[in-house]
């Protein structure tokens, strides 16, 4: 009645707190590990990096294995030393785990970038299937829009499994569906950057005029890079172009593969370059 101890449940609260703040302390290195791999493109697991491989100098762990063990080399500060003091089935570094702060982290980066797509209000869709190296037919999505500096920004969101198939009505459905999990809203839409293949582009069923049949104001543009494509590939058919550039390949050829030959091209040009800087 005095209050002179703590209730059970304000000492537990105390307790979990503590443990709360000691585990953010172990995941901070991890994660700083992990967003510094992302940003430099390192790959983050290797074919051994299960916990029994850890401490085995003879098998390559993994990147973020071996960043968090230099920082524990390096580092004289609790956060490391706290890391490694913890239990093995609480030291936050196994693939599952990795791939749990992977998703956090991606989601935090899109979730910013929707509030920069809902701060400009109207955007444009950029899609185009491809196949990865897997064989799996995926459709990456980005979104451009104009910022408050009136700056184009173009902003890659995710790549979208194509699953239900690749006929201009199931492409059509994943780009609604995934402005629909943005909570992004299509009327907002002004515009979609496609390639000319038939599922994209056919005048009646494919993906940009099932889109545009619901949204009018969202105008199909053709491809810049496919537009050089094609016109490329139009211009070889000329046989003066299709020369020129069969003679370009032999002749990279015969430079690009052979060491002595393209130091003797480099000489060369070099000399050529000089008298020209002197001529001028």
């Amino acid at each position: 009645m005095e209050q002179k101890i703590n209730f059970i449940d304000l000492n537990l609260n105390k307790v979990v707190d503590e443990q709360v703040k000691k585990i953010r302390e172990i995941l901070k290195p991890i994660v700083l590990a992990i967003i510094m791999c992302g940003k430099q493109n390192i790959p983050l697991q290797w074919d051994r990096d299960d916990s029994f491989y850890y401490e085995n100098e003879n098998i390559n762990s993994g990147n973020l294995q071996s960043i968090l063990k230099l920082i524990s080399d390096c580092a004289e500060n609790n956060l490391v030393n706290g890391r490694i003091a913890t239990p093995k089935n609480a030291a936050y570094r196994s693939k599952t785990t990795q791939n749990e702060l992977i998703n956090i982290c991606n989601d935090i980066i899109v979730s910013k970038l929707k509030c920069e797509v809902k701060k400009a209000k109207f955007f444009s869709i950029l899609a185009d299937e491809v196949s990865d190296v897997s064989n799996m037919e995926q459709m990456p999505l980005v979104l451009r829009f104009v910022n408050d500096n009136c700056e184009i920004c173009e902003l890659f969101f995710a790549f979208i499994p194509c699953d239900s198939g690749l006929s201009g009505e199931a492409i059509a459905s994943q780009i609604f569906n995934s402005i629909k999990d943005m909570r992004l809203k299509m009327k907002f839409c002004v515009g979609k950057g496609y390639d000319g293949a038939g599922n994209m582009a056919r005048n009646c069923s494919g993906a940009a005029i099932r889109i545009k049949n619901i949204y009018p104001k969202a105008l199909h543009v053709h491809c810049g890079s496919h537009v050089l494509n094609l016109c490329v590939a139009d211009a070889c058919n000329i046989q003066i172009v299709s020369n020129m550039m069969s003679n370009d390949r032999v002749i990279s050829q015969f430079f690009n593969f052979r060491p002595k030959r393209f130091d003797v091209l480099k000489k060369k040009l070099k000399k050529c370059f000089q008298k020209l800087i002197t001529f001028v």
